[in-house]
């Protein structure tokens, strides 16, 4: 069974029904328990919180609830929380119990197919959840001379994959967070900025009306 996320500041397991060990996730993808997460905001003169993985600041409105990692807290726990049974150990061959025809195992759909597939992805997401909080524990206060493009602290490693759905990803730039999922709300940045062409060659570039607009999308 996938060990239950936790928080990585106060080191606490998440829970879906408590509201104050609810996840919820800054601007730069980093997750912590609402608790931690009030904290940080209740300590800062502009009501913002930093970030205490990659130091990034997100104001108190943009701060939403990671409904994903929620959702697989709540999964695991329910699964924790079922009680194993056991057959007897005087007996040498279990009863067979007669199952009635409305509870008769049948062959599984392709939308329960793909819900046992993303419930495993969802196992696997949560471990490396925990792993990637073990190699933060320290990175409280990043050191000066690590690269400022990746936030200061360790970087995600690149890899590739395909998604339960059958899509396949790439993680081309290092950076932080985990790779998004089919379906999940994301925030993503979108830059622009001013040329003009002739038909063979640039002949106007301005790079100084560069804009940059931030928008919330769907993975798909």
């Amino acid at each position: 069974m996938a060990a239950l996320a936790k928080c990585g500041v106060c080191w606490e397991e998440y829970h879906h029904e408590n509201a104050h060990k609810q996840p919820q996730v800054l601007r730069c993808g980093h997750s912590f328990c609402a608790a931690c997460v009030e904290g940080l905001i209740r300590n800062s003169r502009r009501r913002i919180a930093v970030c205490p993985t990659c130091r990034r600041e997100t104001s108190q409105s943009e701060v939403p609830i990671n409904y994903q990692l929620r959702d697989i807290v709540q999964e695991l726990r329910t699964a924790t929380a079922a009680p194993p049974t056991h057959a007897p150990s005087n007996m040498t061959h279990a009863a067979t119990t007669a199952v009635p025809p409305s509870r008769q195992q049948t062959p599984l759909t392709a939308r329960q197919r793909q819900e046992a597939a993303d419930y495993a992805f969802a196992q696997r997401l949560s471990n490396e959840i925990n792993a990637d909080g073990q190699d933060d524990r320290s990175a409280t206060d990043p050191p000066n001379n690590q690269s400022p493009t990746n936030g200061g602290g360790t970087p995600l490693r690149p890899r590739t994959g395909t998604l339960p759905c059958g899509v396949q990803y790439e993680v081309v730039q290092e950076g932080y967070g985990r790779t998004p999922t089919l379906n999940q709300t994301v925030n993503y940045d979108w830059f622009g900025w001013l040329d003009a062409f002739d038909g063979e060659e640039i002949v106007n570039f301005d790079a100084s009306q560069m804009i940059c607009v931030s928008r919330v999308g769907l993975v798909a």
